[in-house]
């Protein structure tokens, strides 16, 4: 159980690490004004909506990656067939993707194509991290 738990969390540090990444190497690319307050919710939501297309895009590439490598870890981690430990990853990612899209508003298309691609992504991820010597005596 303490590897499936270990899994799990260093799966979700994989997820954020990687989408934190990438979100920092696009605000060195595309920096905030100086006098930008990231607790204001107005400010954050106009940088958003002025953030270019290939910014945007990049984003859900990170958070669609970092989902399935965080899956895949987990699982992975857990040296099991289950695919469970990999599927938890991939719903806290999404609940925390819902509450980001919630908060701050983002393109319709970015929100549906996240909503969708990140369960899939989850899934890809914990369904290939499964190790064959887990497989082939049952995990």
């Amino acid at each position: 159980m303490g590897r499936i738990v270990g899994g799990i969390v260093l799966g979700i540090v994989i997820a954020v690490a990687l989408v934190f990444a990438i979100e920092w190497v696009i605000g060195l690319i595309v920096p905030a004004p100086a006098d930008f307050d990231m607790r204001d919710p107005e400010q954050v939501r106009a940088r958003v909506a002025g953030m270019p297309m290939w910014a945007i895009l990049l984003v859900l590439v990170g958070w669609v990656v970092g989902t399935g490598l965080g899956s895949w870890a987990a699982v992975r981690i857990a040296r099991t067939t289950k695919l469970w430990p990999g599927l938890v990853v991939g719903a806290i990612v999404l609940v925390s993707t819902l509450y980001n899209v919630m908060t701050i508003p983002h393109p319709i298309w970015f929100v549906a194509i996240s909503l969708v691609a990140i369960p899939i992504a989850s899934w890809m991820g914990a369904r290939n991290g499964r190790t064959s010597a887990a497989i082939s005596v049952g995990g």
